[in-house]
């Protein structure tokens, strides 16, 4: 098991001027391509995952949602010639740290396009989550989420996507990620039916997202939007917060290395 996260930021400088739509699995893409370059077999056990395997790695894109007063949609951001962008890949096996960083770092100067844009990568930056820092938690009794791109999830016990936010699903991914990779603390199906009977949502503002061409024959859908939850139980509101926290670091749900399931916590109210 690991006791760190590893954040790596790729800088881009722009070469055209472009308008982008959803481009996690692109950058995805060039990432499995430019580590196959290095490492072939590293590269393809990234790649085959398993449909309910838990990948060591996330992708946080460029693209995000936007929201005004009357709707929700997705846009990415306008690309300027010369201008600075970034994405983040987030490795949860330290393990696997120096192969990436060695072939993104091999990489700097080169020319990689992302639809139709053209990016020279420029510079990359590491952070690294110590697994000690999600632990100290006071528990909260609200918290609210904005699901920045598409979200969905799955489970063996019924069929089709979860195109909605339910607490047990959001806890049950988050716990899956904990299990796999850092400590196998949680029964995931006993947590998600305590958070289905303890945690209700008391605001939201959620759309579906038209279906995303991934590849031919092959879309992807998701929801993104605002939501608030308040925990009734105080035991159940710390491990909540500590798994939405994990969550905001390696993203939630189906498709995280495709850049689906991208969080962010807006603000946490406590229990009084």
């Amino acid at each position: 098991m690991n006791d760190s996260i590893h954040r790596l930021r790729v800088y881009l400088i722009a070469r055209n001027n472009a308008k982008l739509g959803f481009e996690g699995h692109l950058i995805r893409a060039f990432f499995l391509s430019l580590l196959a370059e290095a490492d072939t077999n590293l590269a393809e056990s990234l790649h085959s995952s398993g449909y309910y395997e838990m990948s060591p790695y996330s992708i946080k894109p460029l693209m995000r949602a936007s929201f005004n007063k009357h709707s929700i949609h997705i846009s990415a951001p306008p690309i300027r010639r010369e201008e600075r962008y970034s994405f983040e890949i987030v490795i949860l096996e330290t393990k696997l740290l120096r192969p990436i960083l060695n072939a993104l770092s091999n990489a700097i100067g080169s020319t990689l396009e992302i639809g139709n844009a053209t990016f020279e990568l420029s510079e990359i930056f590491i952070d690294t989550v110590k697994i000690n820092e999600l632990l100290w938690n006071e528990p909260k009794r609200k918290i609210s989420i904005i699901f920045i791109t598409p979200t969905y999830f799955k489970s063996r016990e019924r069929s089709g996507l979860i195109l909605l936010p339910l607490s047990e699903c959001v806890i049950s991914s988050a716990a899956r990620i904990w299990n796999t990779f850092i400590s196998r603390d949680y029964d995931t199906k006993k947590l998600g039916e305590l958070a289905r009977k303890n945690i209700i949502i008391t605001a939201h503002e959620i759309r579906t997202i038209k279906p995303i061409r991934i590849s031919k024959g092959r879309v992807m859908i998701g929801f993104v939007g605002r939501v608030t939850y308040e925990i009734l139980d105080k035991n159940l509101a710390e491990t909540f917060i500590k798994l939405v926290k994990l969550a905001e670091i390696t993203n939630v749900g189906g498709g995280r290395t495709a850049g689906f399931g991208v969080i962010k916590i807006l603000k946490m109210e406590p229990w009084e």
